[in-house]
């Protein structure tokens, strides 16, 4: 798997609350908003947090790897076991696709073809 982005994102139902306090906590305002209910802060190189307004999963959080062998790497996974629970195109975003994986605590995590 070659992991070139870590999205980690939070789900909340008080978007405008919730991207103030993360900007309090970062010491700036969000670097992007690439679509209306999503902010985005590049904390380093790679590293992406995201709050996103989707009040059905607030209080949620997961995380996703952005890689650039995607169906590769899935079927990779598939053979090892880990087969995915979903996959869906994100949104607003063109042509990305987010794979989804559960740990085995249920925690989502997975994989988007960046």
């Amino acid at each position: 798997m070659n992991i070139r982005t870590i999205f980690i994102t939070r789900y909340v139902d008080d978007h405008d609350t919730a991207i103030d306090w993360y900007s309090q906590l970062f010491g700036r305002r969000p670097d992007d908003a690439p679509v209306p209910v999503c902010r985005e802060w590049n904390l380093q190189t790679g590293v992406v947090f995201q709050v996103i307004r989707q009040p059905e999963r607030a209080g949620e959080q997961s995380f996703a790897f952005g890689i650039s062998d995607f169906q590769q790497t899935a079927d990779s996974l598939e053979s090892a076991g880990l087969p995915s629970t979903d996959e869906w195109q994100v949104v607003g975003f063109g042509d990305l696709t987010f794979l989804e994986l559960r740990d085995p605590e249920g925690v989502q995590t997975g994989l988007l073809n960046t």
